[in-house]
């Protein structure tokens, strides 16, 4: 499955290079550029809290500790559909 970009080129998911830009009031976004027209495309929002918690995620599936992970994901995504407004 591909993603079109409102220029109508396609873009293969694998190769989509996301961009972080800090925000003054501490909000990450996250996007992708065109690589044909340059239009940015809104992924999401992260702060201080979900990038932390992302560190966690990855250290928690390094140790291979299931119990952490699973309580890891579930703060991140309650978290990061706070902060994008999914609740």
């Amino acid at each position: 499955m591909k993603v079109e970009c409102i220029c109508g080129y396609l873009m293969n998911p694998e190769r989509i290079k996301l961009h972080e830009h800090r925000q003054q009031d501490g909000l990450i976004d996250v996007y992708y550029a065109c690589p044909k027209c340059k239009a940015q495309h809104h992924v999401c929002y992260h702060n201080a809290e979900t990038k932390n918690l992302q560190k966690l995620i990855k250290k928690a599936e390094r140790a291979g500790d299931a119990d952490k992970l699973m309580d890891y994901k579930e703060k991140f995504k309650t978290s990061l559909d706070s902060l994008n407004n999914r609740l």
